[in-house]
């Protein structure tokens, strides 16, 4: 729940109390600037829960305002930082949603909201089940490539001018393909050039691959050809 304390913005979080090994490894990533720091940690008198405030610039709804190719590349690729550095450091989200991404004071995606958190090593997971799940979650548990999946979600919502009418019609769809360069919405948005148009849902697919072996890492999707400057130039 995103609300106003005194001058800032802040996202209040109410999230279970995680065991020491977990949050050792969350403490470790958050001096990151695509990583939220939390600002204040309330204990919950049953001590089973806290209330943990993110400050945010802006909110997660104001992603979906104003969209444009640059725009779109710049959240994506702070979406896709964040994510290279906490599984880098051996954690998994675990529940990568629009509703978790805020924009920080410079106007980059900012990852919140570990509370389904957990080590790779770890086979026991708290499952959070929403519209950005990874398919092989439910009978296989998270995994790294689960948070790729989910944040290629978010990502191609960006691209979905019908995004606030039917955020669900393109996940059930994507579960039905392999691919997704055929979505006639993403193909239709406003790219510099056919070339920067195809490799974007390039990207898309190989991060929305059913087959999470498949799919391709945060680092690897950073070294993406979507990314190239040169798009960017040829909007100037």
């Amino acid at each position: 729940m995103v609300s106003r304390v005194g001058h800032k913005l802040v996202l209040k979080v109410t999230t279970k109390v995680l065991g020491a090994r977990v949050q050792k490894a969350i403490s470790k990533i958050q001096d990151f600037s695509n990583i939220a720091k939390p600002l204040l940690v309330l204990e919950h008198e049953t001590n089973d829960y806290c209330y943990i405030l993110y400050e945010c610039h802006q909110p997660h709804y104001a992603i979906c305002k104003n969209r444009s190719f640059t725009t779109v590349r710049k959240y994506s690729i702070g979406l896709l930082r964040a994510l290279e550095h906490i599984h880098a450091n051996g954690l998994i989200h675990a529940n990568v949603t629009l509703h978790n991404v805020v924009l920080s004071q410079e106007n980059e995606a900012v990852l919140t909201n570990f509370e389904h958190s957990s080590l790779i090593a770890d086979t026991n997971t708290d499952i959070k089940f929403s519209d950005y799940l990874a398919p092989e979650v439910e009978q296989s548990g998270p995994c790294p490539a689960s948070d790729i999946f989910s944040a290629g979600i978010i990502m191609a919502y960006l691209t979905i001018e019908s995004l606030a009418k039917d955020n669900t019609s393109l996940l059930k769809r994507v579960k039905n393909h392999d691919k997704i360069s055929k979505e006639k919405e993403i193909s239709d948005f406003c790219y510099p050039s056919t070339e920067s148009r195809e490799h974007w849902c390039d990207l898309i697919s190989k991060m929305m691959q059913k087959d999470p072996k498949k799919r391709i890492s945060a680092n690897q999707a950073l070294q993406h050809p979507f990314f190239d400057e040169k798009y960017l130039k040829l909007l100037k």
